[in-house]
C-alpha cells in the first residue's frame, strides 16, 4: 500500500510539474515585454516599432517597451534577443539587413537568425528609391547609366553604411549590369541624403521614409525604384528592372522576432496580436503614407522570406567578394 501511495504521489507530482509550463503559456504575458530596436531613435525601424508596440501591448494587456540598442549594424540588439530566455518577453523589431544581410557579410556574427531566433511575423515592406539632387547634372536613370559607363568608378553612390540595404542594392546593381560606382558609406540615411542634396555625392538609394520628406520639399528627385512594379505614389518613376537591370528587385522588409525555443502557443499569441495591430486604420495609413505595404500573416511567411533573402544576399556577398569585420 505504501508503495502504491508513493507511486501515486510521484505520478501526481510529475503531472503537476508538466502542467506548469502549460499554465504559464496560457497566462502569458504576466509582465511587460521588451521590444529591442537595433538602431537609434528617429529612424524608420524605430518609428515602425513605436507604431506597433503599443498596439501589441493593447492586445496583450501588458506594456511593450521599446528598447533602442544600436551598434554593430544591428548585431548588438540581435545578439541580446538570440541569447535571451525563450519565454516571449524579449522581442526584436528588425529589418532584412539585420537578419539576412549581416550573417552573410560579417565574418563573425554572434547569432544565427535561423537557429537562435523564432519568427513572430512580418510587419511591412518598403521599396528603395534612387534619388538625386534636383540641382545635380544627372537627372534621370539613363543619364546615370551613361555617366557610370563612360567614367567607371567615378560616379559617387552614397549609402547608409557598409552592409546596409542601400549598400547591398548598389552591389546587386553593379553585378547585374557590370558597372562600377564609387561607394561612399555614411553612418545612416540622414547624412547620406544631406550630402546628395549638397552635391557632395551624386546619388543615393534608400527606403522611402528616409527620402520622402526631401522629395516633398523639392530637394531630392526620384529617378528609379527597386520594386518589381512602379510605386502607386510615383507612377512616372521607372523601376530598375525596366532601366537596364533585368529582374532587379530589393525590398526592405520589417519583422518581429523572438528567441528560438519559445513555446508555440506564445509565438501564436504574439503573432495574433501583431496581425491585429496591423489591421489598425492608423497603422495602415501611416505605413501607406511612407510608401510601405502592410504584410502580416503567419510566422511561416517570415521564415520563408528570411530563408529566401539569406540565400540571395549570401550569393551577392560571395560574387562581390564582400566581408566586414
Amino acid at each position: 500500500m505504501r508503495r502504491l501511495l508513493s507511486l501515486t504521489a510521484a505520478v501526481i507530482l510529475a503531472l503537476a510539474a508538466g502542467a506548469v509550463p502549460v499554465i504559464a503559456q496560457d497566462s502569458f504575458p504576466t509582465k511587460p515585454l521588451r521590444m529591442l530596436v537595433p538602431f537609434p531613435p528617429g529612424g524608420v525601424v524605430d518609428l515602425l516599432a513605436r507604431l506597433i508596440a503599443p498596439r501589441m501591448g493593447d492586445g496583450l494587456k501588458q506594456t511593450v517597451l521599446v528598447d533602442n540598442r544600436p551598434g554593430a549594424n544591428g548585431n548588438i540588439a540581435s545578439e541580446i534577443v538570440a541569447k535571451s530566455q525563450p519565454d516571449g518577453y524579449t522581442l526584436l523589431f528588425a529589418q532584412v539587413s539585420n537578419l539576412a544581410v549581416n550573417p552573410a557579410i560579417y565574418k563573425n556574427v554572434p547569432f544565427d537568425p535561423i537557429k537562435d531566433m523564432a519568427p513572430v511575423g512580418l510587419v511591412a515592406a518598403t521599396p528603395q528609391i534612387m534619388v538625386v539632387s534636383t540641382a545635380a547634372k544627372l537627372q534621370t536613370i539613363a543619364e546615370v547609366m551613361a555617366a557610370v559607363k563612360a567614367r567607371p568608378g567615378e560616379v559617387t553612390f552614397a549609402s547608409s553604411g557598409n552592409g546596409s540595404m542601400t549598400h547591398m542594392g548598389l552591389e546587386l546593381m553593379q553585378l547585374s549590369a557590370g558597372i562600377k560606382f564609387l561607394h561612399i558609406p555614411y553612418k545612416g540615411a540622414a547624412p547620406a541624403a544631406i550630402d546628395v542634396i549638397g552635391g557632395r555625392a551624386d546619388l543615393f538609394m534608400a527606403a522611402a521614409p528616409s527620402v520622402n520628406g526631401h522629395m516633398r520639399s523639392g530637394k531630392l528627385k526620384a529617378i528609379a525604384v527597386t520594386s518589381a512594379k512602379r510605386m502607386a505614389d510615383l507612377p512616372d518613376v521607372p523601376t530598375l528592372a525596366e532601366s537596364g537591370f533585368p529582374g532587379f528587385e530589393t525590398t526592405n522588409w520589417f519583422a518581429v522576432m523572438g528567441r528560438a525555443g519559445t513555446p508555440a502557443t506564445i509565438i501564436a499569441r504574439l503573432n495574433a496580436v501583431l496581425n491585429t495591430a496591423l489591421l489598425d486604420a492608423d497603422v495602415k495609413a501611416k505605413i501607406a503614407s511612407e510608401g510601405g505595404e502592410v504584410l502580416g500573416g503567419p510566422p511561416e511567411n517570415l521564415a520563408k522570406q528570411l530563408a529566401t533573402d539569406l540565400a540571395k544576399w549570401q550569393r551577392v556577398v560571395k560574387e562581390a567578394d564582400l566581408k566586414l569585420e
